[in-house]
């Protein structure tokens, strides 16, 4: 966003870079006196303008009439043209000008944002005089909140879920958790005999209030319901192409009675750590599936239980 008005001064700056803005959030204001008067040092430029065009359409003598002595009448004529439509473009100019600095005058001098998206870039201060190549940038992109966690902790977070940004006890910002990775470990000196615990960033996205680069905010995750279900690793079957299920076990009623067959359930994949899988589908924490068998099963098949798992 460039400052294009010229020989104004600013009254108050609102905003620094790494804060969060919405669209008609508050940047700046304009000085009121150096606003009114080039509103009317811009009301005078265009009266002068239209002066001096009707001058060349009227044919005046100090213009029009007085180039007609030195050359011929087409030459003249061409002439005038060409002044009118330099001069018309000038005047429109500065109307556009003025009708700019009208509507900041009648907004009390303020500018607000047109944008929502993160301050990259003041270059602006109070009492400054405005040149037209000062400006502030943005990025549209959402800003990225991160948190780290330990492994105990990280194990029950997943890409997807939400995550509330908090201020004291106000929630200020939903975001998604959208990443999630092994942070850096730490060195840890000869001789102390400590191995540092591993920790992983987590990163989400999304909008909060008030937020800018390097501030520090509480947090709470709430998981998605449908992530709330972990499996151990080996009950996963793969079909191919990135698609899974699993074989749960199930009742039919037979000519022998009841009898517990394989079911199959389709479940995408959200993440695992080699142990367990996160997945989402319609299984529930109560079905129990199979990890493994003594020979092939497909969906239907009858099955014995041979332990609780």
């Amino acid at each position: 966003m460039r400052l294009d008005h010229e020989n104004l001064y600013i009254d108050d700056v609102f905003v620094a870079v790494g804060q969060t803005v919405k669209k008609n959030d508050e940047l700046f204001t304009y000085d009121a006196a150096s606003l009114a008067r080039e509103l009317e040092l811009q009301a005078t430029e265009i009266k002068r303008l239209n002066l001096q065009i009707r001058n060349l359409n009227t044919g005046s003598i100090d213009s029009a009439k007085s180039a007609a002595f030195e050359l011929d009448n087409a030459k003249a004529n061409a002439k005038t043209a060409y002044q009118v439509k330099d001069l018309e473009l000038m005047r429109k100019e500065a109307q556009k000008k003025h009708d700019a600095l009208d509507a900041l005058v009648k907004n009390d001098g303020l500018v607000t944002s047109t944008f929502h998206g993160t301050i990259t870039e003041v270059a602006i201060g109070r009492g400054q005089k405005t040149t037209g190549d000062e400006r502030i940038a943005f990025s549209t992109e959402n800003p990225i909140f991160q948190f780290e966690l330990g492994e105990s902790e990280v194990a029950d977070v997943h890409i997807g879920d939400a995550v509330t940004l908090m201020d004291g006890t106000f929630e200020v910002g939903d975001l998604v958790a959208s990443d999630i990775e092994a942070a850096p470990v730490p060195d840890v000196e000869a001789g102390e005999g400590a191995t540092a615990e591993p920790t992983y960033v987590v990163s989400c996205t999304g909008e909060g209030e008030d937020a800018s680069l390097g501030k520090m905010q509480d947090f709470v995750i709430q998981r998605i319901d449908t992530h709330d279900v972990r499996i151990p690793i080996g009950a996963l079957r793969e079909d191919g192409n990135g698609k899974y299920h699993v074989l749960t076990l199930g009742e039919e009623q037979t000519v022998l009675g009841v009898q517990t067959v394989a079911k199959r359930v389709e479940v995408a994949l959200i993440s695992h750590d080699g142990i367990y899988a996160a997945v989402e589908g319609s299984l529930t924490m109560d079905d129990g599936v199979i990890i493994s068998s003594n020979k092939p099963i497909a969906d239907g098949d009858r099955v014995e239980v041979k332990d609780d798992e």
